[in-house]
């Protein structure tokens, strides 16, 4: 929960709402989101309050009745830490009239701009078709001195249906106050009584208090009376510390509790819906579920007076599904897809539904609508149906709260056919095959409409909500694509959850969806046709078959072949939780089945070392990989059963160490050497590293750093030639080439082997790269900048080259388009320090303004990390001779590249003061380095030849 944006609202609507909660299930898959609607009012005359039509609230003193408190500005021991700090919540409730009399002050401290953000706009929602507000009080304590602050307030009535995006509309409007100048430290204090209830609901209440907020609270107080003949049941929720005071004064009984230095509720996220974590206490006024099933039953009361046109449908499906299990689909299928899901839920629609005629009539209603319609129709057809009340997200928490009609938000229907339960859900879409293979969804528990009791809402025998992969990999030569192909089967309610997803987003964007999972696991995968998709509507099952050309499932990397397979699809059913250290559930999708099988078929025998099935166990899981060898062909399996929809707070360790496990596991792969290393070349590089350790010489490290790359090109010369390569493969074997003799300013030789490579695969943005940094050493300028523009423009923006890019215009005196370029890539995160330095260097000669490159830079890195050294001189916060010592390193192989770097820049700053002979100077000793793979010995070197 988002603590200063959110708490505000929480505590405004814990009471109001509670009495007023309609049945609002949440949006049914597959349906179109609708935006909010959203109309501003004028604002209010405060000591009149504000009417329009049905829209209005007024302002006066608070009644008799209300208990008045002090304020404690004391702040509580964990306050400081949060943007919000609640000082005190007061909740006092009159059941003496018809209906219910709520009223709520909140006195809160704003601890930074955030909080100030969270406390403003005060916002109290109410619904005018049966409730009516009063504003009492409004005052800003500054410095523990009072400032009235509802005389000066802007009000608004805004309309802001957050319901409508889940396709319901009930009318609930909010009385918006925006208070001016507020302050850090500042407390907000504001009343406010709501009277009124839905009247569907009768006569008897229903509530929640809490005990505790997402943000810690010097005083909760909760207080309620009424007379005592009216029998009140309260129970108390993970609230130990807190009791209930009652006591009665002649025709009136109070209730109450106060806690003091309430600590802040933390939700550690991923829990199961029906695992509350607020501490508190609930009422009703009903004592038993009976009750509750009663109430129900004046609601859905079955019909029979029947619209000839309904009666005809009915007809129509009694002649064309002889058997009575065909006839419950064909009548759930009619529910659930010829009759929309909306709802408006004005007053006492919120609760009872329309008449079944209407219904069919309009093609639209809510949970309660499309369930008294099939339950009809079933009635009709002589199959035993009853509405079943449910509580969509947390139903197994029914067994535990109080009964009452708040305790539900959406309806189902229960079906007996043969002596079996069936849970037929009729705002459901895209649900087919028969009632035993329908996606099951698990409410925990259900209040059948004349049931005395509760019910528990069990899947089919046999039920089946499963995912099974087949990948296949057929490797036909070494050098061709791999051909694969993907069959995935859909059964269920992830079936179900599929035809839903592909019918909101459209065939064409599921299949790039799809097609660009297959590419992030594989960069250079390409379909090979269009998607396939086999519905089996008669089996509930939704089946893909994805084919696809990878031109290098055999990679090609350091000199090597690698194949690599994985089962990542499996990860869905056991994810990773935000939150580690957990003191409650996590949650995980249950009943889910997800097997991926892998093959990989190889033109040749080649052999694998066999290894033992991965099997590992958790109370709330299973999992087991395989590796099946066979002579050319590698079967891979990974299969994921969920035993339970959460893993217990005791049993998380395990569970996140059995994870590890699975994940270590989940990726299978193998490297196979191209060709043999060249040992001449190796034996010459080993050698030559053997000699600068011992002596520790610039020119010896130089030499040792030069053998490095012709080893590099002799291994790249050596598997080009072997055949073995395809062109991709081969295309970046001569880029890695060609980047070794570009190293050793072989420039003829790189730039033979850069076109090669271009010419075997001519969109390489790689090799367009490479050339724009050969061209920048051979001050080649112009054609530079064009090959780093065709290098991004390629790679579509992943290989912009915006810094070597940068220097090519430098040295063309195109100073903007440098700084320009400079600054996209210092955009590109970290690591990008020598862009700034570039980006200094070209501000200097543009306007003058360079020095703020630097200071950005060193107030993002740290200034003594390298090269923070060389920003510092060009500041003039270092001098000379403690940059050159910084450079220094007890290892000479690091030491001489950053004495490299740190001779250029110093020759840059002397260039930019005109001191040619200084400037020329420095020049020279970064060219006796000899390091000659860094860029600035390179351009050390055309800098020395324009002063020269």
């Amino acid at each position: 929960m988002d603590t200063h944006k959110t708490l505000s609202a929480l505590i405004l609507v814990l009471t109001a709402a509670f009495a007023q909660a309609g049945w609002t299930q949440d949006k049914p898959a597959g349906s179109k989101e609708r935006g909010t609607s959203s109309q501003r009012r004028p604002a209010a005359t405060k000591e009149q309050g504000f009417t329009s039509k049905s829209f209005r609230y007024s302002v006066a003193a608070p009644s008799s009745w209300i208990l008045r408190r002090d304020i404690s500005f004391e702040r509580t021991p964990a306050g400081k830490s949060f943007p919000v700090e609640l000082l005190m919540i007061d909740t006092q409730v009159s059941l003496l009239e018809r209906t219910p009399v709520t009223y709520i002050r909140v006195a809160e401290r704003a601890n930074d701009k955030a909080g100030i953000d969270g406390m403003t706009p005060i916002q109290i929602p109410f619904n005018p078709d049966y409730e009516s507000l009063t504003v009492h009080n409004i005052a800003l304590w500054r410095n523990e001195q009072k400032q009235d602050r509802l005389k000066n307030a802007k009000v608004d009535i805004l309309q802001r249906e957050k319901e409508l995006e889940r396709r319901i509309y009930d009318g609930t409007i909010t009385a918006l106050f925006i208070l001016e100048d507020v302050r850090v430290g500042d407390v907000i204090d504001f009343s406010y009584t709501i009277r009124g209830a839905n009247p569907i609901l009768g006569d008897r209440y229903a509530g929640y208090f809490w005990t505790a907020y997402s943000a810690p609270v010097k005083a909760v107080h909760m207080r309620m009376i009424h007379p005592p003949e009216r029998k009140l049941n309260f129970r108390q929720v993970n609230s130990p510390g807190v009791s209930l005071r009652i006591k009665e004064d002649g025709p009136v009984r109070e209730v109450a509790f106060d806690a003091a230095d309430t600590m802040a509720i933390v939700d550690e996220g991923d829990r199961p819906l029906w695992h509350t974590i607020i501490p508190g206490f609930e009422v009703s006024e009903y004592a038993s579920w009976q009750e509750v099933s009663d109430w129900a039953s004046k609601l859905f009361k079955i019909p029979t007076d029947l619209s000839p046109a309904l009666r005809a449908r009915i007809d129509e499906i009694r002649l064309q599904n002889p058997a009575a299990r065909e006839q419950v689909r064909a009548a759930l299928q009619l529910a659930q897809e010829e009759v929309r899901y909306f709802g408006v839920e004005l007053g006492v629609s919120s609760h009872r539904p329309a008449h079944p005629n209407d219904t069919f009539e309009r093609r639209y209603g809510d949970c309660k609508d499309k369930t008294l319609l099939l339950t009809t129709i079933l009635r009709q057809l002589g199959v035993e149906a009853v509405p079943a009340l449910v509580w969509a997200r947390r139903g197994k928490l029914l067994a535990s709260v109080l009964p009452s009609p708040r305790a539900f938000d959406h309806v189902i229907t229960r079906v007996t056919l043969d002596g079996k339960v069936y849970w037929l859900d009729a705002t459901r879409n895209y649900q087919f095959g028969s009632i035993e293979r329908l996606g099951f969804y698990d409410f925990g528990k259900a209040l059948p409409v004349g049931n005395a009791s509760l019910d528990d809402v069990l899947p089919p025998e046999g039920y089946v909500n499963s995912t099974r992969s087949v990948e296949t990999f057929r490797v036909v030569t070494g050098k061709e694509p791999v051909q694969a192909t993907i069959e995935t089967t859909h059964a269920g309610a992830r079936a179900e959850n599929m035809r839903a997803f592909v019918a909101s987003r459209g065939f064409a964007e599921v299949s790039k969806l799809i097609a660009s999972d297959m590419v992030r696991r594989y960069p250079t995968a390409e379909t090979d046709g269009e998607l396939t998709v086999a519905d089996d509507k008669a089996t509930n099952e939704f089946r893909t078959i994805e084919k696809y050309r990878i031109r290098d499932f055999l990679s090609y990397k350091n000199g090597r072949f690698a194949i690599r397979v994985d089962g990542g699809q499996v990860l869905g059913a056991v994810p990773l939780p935000k939150a580690v250290n957990r003191s409650t559930p996590f949650a995980l999708p249950y009943p889910t089945e997800i097997t991926d099988t892998a093959i990989v078929e190889l033109p040749e025998p080649t052999p694998f070392r066999p290894s033992e099935p991965v099997v590992i166990r958790d109370p709330s899981f299973g999992f087991r990989s395989a590796i099946r060898a066979q002579p050319g062909r590698l079967t891979v399996d990974y299969e994921v059963r969920t035993l339970q929809d959460n893993v217990t707070a005791g049993g998380f360790g395990a569970y996140l160490e059995k994870l590890q496990r699975i994940r270590m596991n989940i990726s299978t792969s193998l490297t196979i050497p191209v060709t043999k290393t060249p040992e001449a070349a190796l034996d010459r590089m080993r050698r030559a590293w053997d000699i600068a350790s011992r002596t520790q010489r610039s020119r010896d490290i130089s030499s040792a750093l030069s053998a490095s790359q012709r080893l590099v090109a002799a291994v790249e010369q050596t598997n080009i030639e072997s055949g073995r390569l395809n062109d991709k493969q081969a295309a970046q074997a001569y880029l890695d080439k060609a980047i070794a003799h570009s190293n050793l300013y072989e420039h003829d030789q790189a730039l033979a082997d850069l076109e090669r490579a271009l010419k075997l695969a001519p969109e390489f943005a790689d090799a367009h790269h490479a050339r724009g940094v050969i061209f920048n050493k051979q001050k080649k300028w112009s054609e530079a900048v064009e090959a780093f523009l065709t290098a991004e423009r390629l790679s579509k923006g992943e290989n912009p080259g915006y810094q070597e890019r940068g220097e090519a215009l430098y040295y063309l005196g195109r100073y903007a388009e440098s700084v320009k370029a400079f600054d996209a890539d210092i955009s590109m995160g970290k690591n990008r320090a020598f862009a700034a330095l570039w980006a200094f260097l070209a501000s200097q000669r543009l306007d003058g303004t360079g020095e703020r490159k630097l200071e950005d830079l060193l107030a993002r890195t740290d200034p003594e990390s390298w090269p923070g050294p060389i920003a510092r001189f060009m500041l003039g916060k270092q001098t000379e001779s403690e940059l050159l010592k910084a450079a220094e390193h007890k290892d000479k192989s690091r030491e001489l590249p950053q004495l490299c770097e740190a001779y250029f820049f110093i020759g840059q700053r002397y260039l930019l003061r005109n001191d040619r002979k200084r400037a020329l100077e420095f020049f020279e000793k970064t060219l006796e380095t000899d390091i000659k793979m860094y860029r600035e010995y390179g351009y050390a070197s055309i800098e020395a030849e324009r002063l020269r």
